[in-house]
This record gives C-alpha cells, structure tokens and sequence, in this order.
C-alpha cells in the first residue's frame, strides 16, 4: 500500500517535468521561416531565402540559412545550401542580390574560404541540380592562407565586387564574369592571388 501511494503522488510530478521539457524543447528550435524572395522577372525564377530569427542582445536578427531556387512558370525548385553548412551566427553568410542587373547570372556564396559561384540564370535549376558552376572565383595570400569573403554589390550586370581579408583587413576587388578580370579597388593592394575555374588568375590594379 505505502508503495502505491508513493505511485499516486510522484505520477503528477513526472507528467509535469516531462511537459515542461517538451515546451522547452519548442523553444530551443527557431521556427524556419521566408525571410526574403528576389524574382527574376526574365526568366521567371525566385531566389527564396529561408532561416530564422537569432537573439543579438535584446533584439532578433534574421540569420538566413538556406536559398531555394524555384521556377514560378513549372513549380520546380532546387534547395542550395553552402558547402560548409548553416550558420547559426553569420546574419551576412548569405546575401539577396543574387541576380545580376540584367537577370543574366545567379550569384551564389559557396563559403567564407572559398569566393562565389557563378551561374547563367537560364541554366540555374539544371547547374543546381548538379552543383555545378559556369564559373568560381576566390582570393587567398601568396603564401595560400584562404581569406574571408564578403559581397557587396553589382558593379554593372558582369562585374561583381566583393571584399577579402582577416582580421579586419580586407582588400575591395571587383570580378568581370565576361573577360575573367579581377581587379584590386585598394591602393594598399598586396600579396594576393586569384582564382577561378581555370584556376590561379592575375589581380589587375585599378589606378
């Protein structure tokens, strides 16, 4: 009898712990939402950015995590996601302006170490479909030490510009994807080398 009583009395206790876990368990995972889509009108393509929220102190950044490609005309979509994962942390891992100014070239990060993918938007559901790019570029140090790679805008719709560097060091480039041109914005240019998919390039100075 004391036995069941015993039953009788820890029963609620453990009904309660397990669902205060469930209801924490909830919360510890950020709920994947649309954070932006930027449409191709030429070929009537959408980039969807997905991801969640991530508390920064007292407010909620956006953090996007993946990006869909999706033909508005078919209803096909292809999920990409970088090489080196999701970030939880990184809100500038990924970036919107994926089309080119004349909706021409996708442009995709493939991580911080490793530059950019460059795809003809005509072709970006069947280049996704087989993780293929039409053309790469990245920038290490002379001695090899890969940099961190951050995008900042079409210069016009075959020239890109990004930045490269550690630390807070970083050098400004611009890349043509027509002539595989890379050229050096900064007047401190120095000890850099470039690469695309036919492998190490020349970095121009632009006076």
């Amino acid at each position: 009898m004391p036995n069941r009583s015993w039953l009788i009395l820890i029963l609620p206790l453990l009904i309660a712990c397990s669902s205060a876990l469930r209801v924490n368990s909830n919360l510890e995972s950020p709920k994947t939402y649309v954070i932006k889509v930027a449409t191709n009108h030429k070929y009537k393509l959408e980039a969807i950015f997905s991801g969640t929220d991530v508390e920064v102190g007292d407010r909620k950044v956006p953090v996007i995590q993946q990006v869909t490609i999706r033909s508005t005309d078919t209803g096909q979509q292809i999920q990409y996601n970088r090489p080196d994962g999701r970030f939880q942390s990184d809100a500038n891992a990924y970036f919107t302006d994926v089309w080119s100014p004349d909706d021409e070239l996708l442009l995709l990060p493939l991580d911080r170490f490793h530059g950019f993918c460059i795809i003809r938007a005509a072709e970006a559901l069947a280049a996704m479909q087989k993780q293929s790019c039409r053309d790469t570029v990245r920038v290490r140090t002379e001695t090899g030490t890969a940099l961190w790679h951050q995008f900042e805008k079409w210069d016009t719709a075959q020239t890109f510009i990004f930045n490269a560097g550690l630390s807070g060091d970083q050098t400004s480039l611009k890349y043509n994807t027509s002539e595989k041109r890379l050229t050096a914005l900064d007047p401190n240019f120095r000890f850099l080398v470039g690469e695309n998919s036919n492998g190490k390039i020349k970095i121009a100075h632009d006076p």
